[in-house]
């Protein structure tokens, strides 16, 4: 297991794997709350303990993301997925698309291009503004993003299975927290 997987992992990281290397990546003993480490394949320095938990929760859930961007059979990115579930909510302009994914307007141009081929979205134009267009995702959009939902949840049931109930508890926990985080950091005034 090499560092960044051990720090993806979090706490779960100092469980061993089997026929995994692992390294160590805690603080050095008798450091304190403040404390930083050295990270050893890079030689970048770890975030203070306090902030650790903030950096182990973005390493993991963004490996986790991009993990299952890659499951087979699934021929479009992690952000064309986002751009559909983001469009299930409300229609939006292609320039707050980009905007959203951090990607290039152009670019962002070019995949509602690819999508709206698949017959997964639609144009049409704005009702507050008639020089502007909305995307929206079309019923076959819906179905495609359910299809990628059900077909990455499929790659990770036979690891939940193998997962003690206890585990399991914890994870289905880890879920509640995560959604709390994510509408706390999405909304920065509440």
């Amino acid at each position: 297991m090499t560092h960044s997987d051990s720090a993806a992992a979090g706490p779960l990281a100092h469980a061993p794997v089997a026929g995994d290397a692992q390294e160590a990546v805690d603080a050095p003993s008798g450091a304190g709350p403040t404390a930083t480490a050295t990270h050893p394949s890079t030689g970048t320095v770890d975030a203070p303990e306090g902030d650790r938990l903030a950096l182990d929760l973005l390493l993991a859930t963004a490996r986790f993301s991009r993990t299952l961007g890659r499951v087979p059979g699934v021929q479009y990115s992690t952000v064309a997925w986002r751009v559909l579930a983001e469009l299930s909510a409300a229609p939006a302009r292609i320039s707050v698309l980009a905007q959203q994914q951090r990607v290039a307007q152009p670019t962002m141009t070019e995949l509602v291009q690819r999508l709206e081929g698949e017959g997964w979205l639609v144009r049409g134009a704005d009702p507050d503004d008639g020089r502007a267009t909305l995307v929206s995702v079309t019923p076959a959009g819906r179905g495609a993003l359910a299809d990628y939902r059900r077909t990455a949840a499929a790659a990770v049931d036979p690891h939940l299975a193998q997962l003690s109930a206890g585990d399991r508890a914890t994870l289905a926990r880890a879920v509640e927290l995560i959604r709390h985080l994510t509408d706390g950091v999405g909304n920065p005034s509440g």
